[in-house]
């Protein structure tokens, strides 16, 4: 058998299997192009990535700095108030010695005048001739004219208790 098969038959069968290699290998061509876009998609992706990256790094190092320098803002008021604390408290601690002296004298003058008005009591007593009645009086009032006398005559003592 040995027939013989017409050279059209075999330029059809050439034909057709070169039509589908050239179909699987348009089709491989096609799948490459599309890896190829891929690989440029994820490498813009990735260059976008990169540029946000590096934005928020210089974002970051700016908050770095601002934060670097409210902490040194915020260690010049703390110690600024700290002074001022002191000041405040040097200030309270001289008036309240202002207020003691003031209230000593205030309490001094009192004595003063109870001392004083004792003896003006006792002055017009004496000018009658009621010697017994204003001496009566100047013991009355002998605890304030003491108490009056020690502080303007003997100042170190009244000044110690102050």
């Amino acid at each position: 058998m040995n027939a013989r098969v017409p050279a059209a038959a075999i330029w059809i069968t050439v034909v057709v299997l070169a039509g589908g290699g050239m179909v699987a290998a348009s089709n491989g061509l096609r799948h490459v192009a599309e890896l190829a876009e891929q690989r440029d998609a994820a490498a813009a992706e990735a260059a976008r990535v990169a540029s946000s990256l590096a934005t928020l790094r210089a974002d970051v190092a700016t908050l770095r700095e601002a934060l670097a320098f409210e902490r040194r803002e915020r260690r010049s008021v703390q110690k600024m108030l700290g002074m001022t604390r002191t000041l405040l408290q040097d200030s309270l601690d001289q008036l309240e010695q202002v207020n003691g002296k003031q209230t000593l004298v205030a309490r001094e003058n009192a004595v003063l005048r109870a001392c004083l008005a004792g003896t003006l009591q006792a002055l017009p007593l004496l000018g009658d001739g009621n010697g017994l009645q204003a001496m009566h009086v100047m013991m009355a009032v002998d605890a304030p004219c003491r108490a009056a006398q020690q502080a303007l005559f003997m100042p170190a003592a009244s000044s110690a208790r102050r």
